[in-house]
């Protein structure tokens, strides 16, 4: 089973994304194993999420209230230094300054919003496999 975490404060986004990756598990990728994906609309109860559950891959909005995506993964990398899974930056925030703080953060990979859903799943599978 692989187990994604999603947190956006987008409902539309995270059903999107959620959809996106079903429908690329069923029609591209050979595998008998399930996707579990969890939804979270807050950096915090996506946190609680991370303490209570395993997760392969972790997918993170920057623009969010409360707790920022900057600040979820810091906490991230903070309370559970032995969580050394991929995170995918997803954000509206463009050019240099995302892959920047991208990198700086220690995400695996960074997309522009919108995003192209088939690229975007496959890239998340790719992260999940480890190649």
């Amino acid at each position: 089973m692989a187990r994604i975490l999603i947190v956006d404060d987008d409902p539309l986004f995270l059903e999107m994304v959620k959809d996106a990756l079903h429908k690329y598990a069923e029609t591209e990728y050979d595998s008998d194993w399930d996707l579990n994906v969890t939804l979270c609309k807050s950096a915090i109860p996506a946190l609680e999420q991370i303490t209570n559950n395993e997760f392969e891959l972790i997918i993170t909005d920057i623009l969010m209230a409360r707790m920022d995506g900057w600040e979820f993964i810091r906490e991230i990398r903070k309370r559970f230094p032995q969580f050394d899974v991929p995170i995918v930056v997803v954000s509206a925030i463009g050019g240099v300054d995302l892959e920047y703080e991208s990198m700086r953060h220690g995400a695996s990979s960074w997309f522009h919003k919108p995003i192209h859903p088939k690229k975007f799943s496959k890239e998340i599978f790719r992260l999940i496999q480890g190649r």
